[in-house]
């Protein structure tokens, strides 16, 4: 269990802490309103209005939205498809099909998930039993700050605002390419959790872990050959996988502890399972690492692989002389 006292401490001065980001951070343009912005805002308003919607409603909603998506996505279902059968070979097609089906419906859940996330206050979110924080609680004892290795399961916006009740949270992210989804979600975002961290600004990170902060990273990404990363299996298949989190556990001494959040079957809430610390990591081999984060991502999917964010090209890098799996 985790000290009432403390936890009450490090929200307030997370809170202080979220005031100075929110002021600093990125600030609203003017170029937002332009006629060409109007379709969008319309479409923010509307899912802010379905987050006052009973949750049941919601998750009705949101298996509604995948099945159109599985069904007009030609291309993410394109990429879905791949990806399953890359990485679930010993699968029958009728079993990936059935697969594919689950992970848009999760997909199309995981879209109300991450907009009650943004907008839905601490008090109204759904059920979440966190098992294992005393591991976070320790870990930070030591001072240097801890990695919290994670993957894009599609659950991860709604549940990490419960954990950031316990320890606020800084979040590396990526930014949208949509100027206006880009600031909607840096800002709502940052009204919760503690500190936004762009994916490119390794330093930051850095300086937060040296802060003995918890760090919210998710690993399972293709980095681009413009950044440093190494082919490594992910399910059997090479996958160009970043170093960064090897790296930034090398620099700051940060303990690395993976924690993976899950929908629950029943609809009664979900799940957020955070586990000790990874023993003897980061090693002096960084290849090695990052085999074994991703072995450690592979496990954590396979428990509900349909709430995976299979719509990724998480293969489109290939090693040299290979094809391309996606196609043009």
């Amino acid at each position: 269990m985790v000290n009432g006292s403390r936890v009450n401490q490090e929200h307030n001065a997370g809170h202080a802490q979220r005031q100075v980001t929110m002021a600093s951070g990125k600030k609203f343009s003017r170029d937002l309103l332009w006629p060409w912005f109007w379709g969008p805002w319309l479409l923010v308003m509307v899912f802010w209005a379905c987050s006052l919607l009973p949750w049941r409603f919601q998750m009705m909603l949101g298996k509604w939205a995948g099945n159109l998506y599985r069904r007009f996505g030609v291309r993410a279902r394109h990429v879905t498809s791949v990806n399953l059968a890359l990485c679930f070979r010993d699968r029958s097609s009728e079993e990936r099909k059935q697969l594919l089906t689950r992970a848009f419906i999760s997909a199309g859940a995981g879209i109300f998930e991450a907009n009650c996330g943004w907008w839905v206050p601490d008090h109204g979110l759904p059920a979440c039993a966190i098992t294992g924080i005393e591991h976070l609680q320790k870990a930070l004892e030591q001072k240097n700050g801890v990695i919290l290795c994670s993957a894009h399961f599609l659950t991860w916006e709604l549940v990490g605002r419960h954990l950031n009740r316990y320890y606020p949270v800084d979040v590396v992210y990526l930014p949208q390419k949509h100027p206006l989804l880009d600031w909607i979600s840096t800002k709502r975002r940052g009204r919760y959790y503690r500190n936004m961290i762009r994916s490119d600004d390794f330093r930051q990170m850095v300086q937060s872990l040296k802060e003995n902060r918890l760090l919210w990273y998710t690993a399972d990404i293709d980095p681009g050959r413009r950044r440093k990363g190494v082919f490594v299996p992910f399910f059997g298949v090479p996958a160009y996988s970043t170093t960064a989190l090897a790296r930034l556990a090398r620099l700051s001494r940060a303990c690395v502890i993976p924690a993976f959040p899950f929908r629950r079957d029943d609809g009664s809430g979900y799940d957020l399972t955070i586990s000790p610390p990874l023993e003897g990591f980061p090693s002096n081999d960084v290849i090695q690492d990052t085999k074994r984060v991703n072995e450690v991502i592979e496990h954590a999917v396979k428990q509900c692989p349909e709430q995976y964010l299979w719509q990724y090209k998480r293969f489109k890098t290939r090693p040299s002389g290979e094809m391309r799996v996606y196609g043009k």
